[in-house]
This record gives C-alpha cells, structure tokens and sequence, in this order.
C-alpha cells in the first residue's frame, strides 16, 4: 500500500512532466499570485489550455486558489503557490553531462536519506528534458 508521501510524490511527478506546467510553477514562484488570463497572456497559449494545466497543478497540491474576482459577468481565478511547492531549482547543461549530475544527486540523496524517519521530509527531484521550443 502506498503512503500519502508516495501519492504526493506521484501526483508531483506527473504535474511537473509537462513543460508549460513547469513555466506556471515558474511564474507562480516569481510573483504573490497568477490567475489563468494573465498566464495565457505570458506565454501566449489559449486560456483553456492555461487553465487546464493550472487545474491540474492545483490538483496535484501544487497551486491553491486563493480568490475570485468578479468581472463582466466572468470570473477571474487566482492561485498562489503552495508550501509543497517548496525550492525549484533549474538548470540547462549538455545531455552528456545530465548523467554525471544525477549520478551526483543520487549519492547525495543515498547519504543524507541515512538514518531517516519515516515521518521526516521527503525531496523530490524531477529532471525534465525539454526541446526549448516552448513559448516563454
């Protein structure tokens, strides 16, 4: 059976694998707040498909709502990030090297999880190859 860890960790995993959900996080990291209409203007993809991927973050634990403007008759959502979004760390390096850094991470990872408690923290990381042909 699963722990609520393991499922959190899933549901972060499969958030994070898509690139322009990855530019939310970004975004959301980088200001108090984000609503889908403003995100769609940034990157310039559709509202739907902003909201769509913002919906899913949300759902994973990864953004929360945090208000509701009312305006024309539209409602306009806000999201902040979320605690468990924690520290967000990116780098670009040449594919030869990506292996080099995550065989690094792993030993670091093996060393510092010695001795762990069940209930201590848990760190997730998530590589993530991009084409660098999205928009931003």
């Amino acid at each position: 059976m699963a722990s609520d860890g393991d499922d959190f960790g899933r549901k972060v995993h499969r958030a994070l694998a898509h690139p322009l959900r990855v530019r939310i996080l970004e975004l959301a990291r980088e200001r108090d707040e984000i609503s889908p209409v403003d995100v769609s203007e940034e990157v310039g993809e559709s509202l739907g498909v902003v909201s769509y991927h913002v919906r899913a973050l949300a759902s994973a634990g990864l953004l929360e709502l945090s208000g509701r403007t009312f305006r024309r008759g539209a409602v306009k959502h806000h999201y902040t990030a979320t605690p468990q979004l924690g520290l967000t760390l990116r780098a670009r390096m040449p594919a030869e090297r990506a292996g080099e850094v995550a065989e690094r991470i792993r030993a670091v990872f093996k060393e510092a999880g010695e001795g762990a408690a069940e209930d201590d923290p848990e760190l997730t990381v998530v590589v993530h190859h991009s084409s660098g042909t999205n928009a931003s």
